[in-house]
């Protein structure tokens, strides 16, 4: 290969790796804004495509500088790199059949919106800047969660409430029950070709101890002395 097509073929990779490195920064402009599952770890992994790019850039300008006969420029100084975005944290959201045992400042809060212990608008009057998730106990009524256990709703009616709330615009609703339940909850759901990804997941296991369950977004863990209820959740859950 010739010293002119050498000049050549370097200036076609260079234009292309630059080209190819602005739509990296369009992408991650993007993920910043609409902050999709797991986005954080998207991010993180196209800035060190990026910065590998502008490494591989870099090398090739000084090649071509030589082959030009012109002085090889200096590098620039580095730019300090940003930081990668944090993942944001999770959080606990507390329930319970008396809002008035809930403790102050919560993050998050579930409230029935039917059924005997219908008291979501209570809880949202009473903590107007935690997140707030409405429970419905029948598969009939709409809300942001259905409860399914023994006297409520059922799996096998999940589905249907699950496109209920679909069409009114809820884009991922959640189905809440114990964890000995779930599976049959998630394979109604799956026969009826709902995908994992347009609903969530809220079980109950009982330990104690903060966790969420392998599979779910969020785990109510902790029955506080029968006062409230404590769950771990994911940052995306509400």
């Amino acid at each position: 290969m010739t010293t002119a097509e050498k000049i050549a073929q370097l200036k076609k990779l260079i234009g292309e790796t630059h080209q190819h490195g602005l739509t990296l920064k369009r992408e991650i402009q993007v993920l910043e804004a609409e902050k999709p599952r797991l986005w954080h770890t998207y991010i993180v992994a196209k800035w060190s495509l990026l910065k590998g790019l502008e490494i591989l850039n870099a090398k090739r300008r000084i090649e071509l500088a030589r082959l030009e006969h012109n002085p090889v420029p200096k590098p620039p100084a580095p730019k300090p790199e940003p930081a990668p975005p944090q993942p944001a944290p999770r959080f606990h959201m507390f329930d319970s059949t008396n809002i008035d045992n809930i403790p102050v400042n919560p993050t998050a809060v579930a409230a029935y919106n039917d059924g005997i212990f219908n008291d979501f608008d209570k809880a949202v009057a009473r903590f107007p800047h935690a997140k707030h998730l409405s429970i419905t106990v029948f598969a009939s009524a709409d809300a942001g969660c259905l409860d399914i256990e023994n006297g409520d709703a059922t799996p096998a009616q999940a589905p249907a409430w699950v496109r209920k709330q679909h069409a009114r615009g809820v884009k991922r609703p959640v189905v809440y029950a114990n964890t000995s339940t779930m599976p049959a909850v998630i394979a109604a759901l799956t026969h009826d070709g709902i995908k994992r990804e347009e609903y969530m997941v809220w079980t109950a296991h009982y330990t104690g101890v903060p966790h969420i369950e392998p599979g779910s977004d969020a785990t109510q863990y902790e029955d506080h002395d029968e006062l409230y209820d404590v769950s771990l959740c994911q940052p995306w859950f509400l």
